[in-house]
């Protein structure tokens, strides 16, 4: 299973450094996500990480900054229509039938939640089983275009069940970002990556 790490939205200690060492060891994909961040603060933030990263960053917002950086992708929001462009193309669902949405074929992948309690987001409650979403999973991937990430409170000992419900990968935040340093994020993030699958 991939992994993708979205940012926290606000600033954290330590955030560069965080971001560097996931990449460093093996991060699938960096997804930033500021939403009350202006265009010139994403770019700042983004000067400071390895050039050699760029490829692997995906931007929820300012996405007039992949191609004038040369980043790697840019998500959608569920409420968002998939226009084309460079890189990587990703999508967020609330919504099991909307990811039939013929509209979404030009996705790389998408993120379906929330799949368990939000830990970063108290309220944001789990909308689906890993059952039901197994259910669906069996009877209509073949017919999607792109790859399923989970979403949503998602702990390391989630991830063999998503796998067999038949996940590609999924996304963390507050299980990395609730580190209160560097280390302890990476150690949280190294402990999902080596949860035998």
């Amino acid at each position: 299973m991939e992994l993708v790490v979205i940012s926290s939205p606000k600033s954290e200690n330590d955030e560069i450094e965080t971001m560097v060492q996931l990449l460093d060891h093996g991060l699938y994909r960096l997804h930033l996500r500021k939403p009350d961040w202006s265009k010139d603060q994403v770019e700042a933030l983004i000067a400071q990480i390895p050039v050699a990263y760029y490829p692997k960053i995906s931007l929820h917002e300012h996405h007039e900054l992949i191609e004038a950086l040369g980043l790697g992708g840019r998500h959608f929001k569920s409420d968002q229509t998939v226009h084309a462009g460079s890189g990587v193309g990703s999508k967020s669902f609330h919504d099991l039938a909307a990811m039939e949405d013929d509209i979404n074929h030009s996705l790389d992948y998408g993120f379906i939640g929330p799949v368990f309690d939000s830990i970063s987001k108290p309220g944001y409650r789990q909308q689906f089983t890993v059952e039901k979403i197994g259910d669906w999973i069996a009877n209509h991937k073949r017919q999607l275009s792109f790859r399923l990430f989970a979403l949503g409170g998602i702990i390391p000992k989630h991830l063999p069940d998503l796998k067999l419900a038949g996940f590609d990968g999924a996304a963390l935040l507050g299980g990395v970002w609730n580190g209160t340093d560097t280390q302890e994020r990476l150690n949280r993030f190294l402990t999902y990556k080596n949860i035998p699958l």
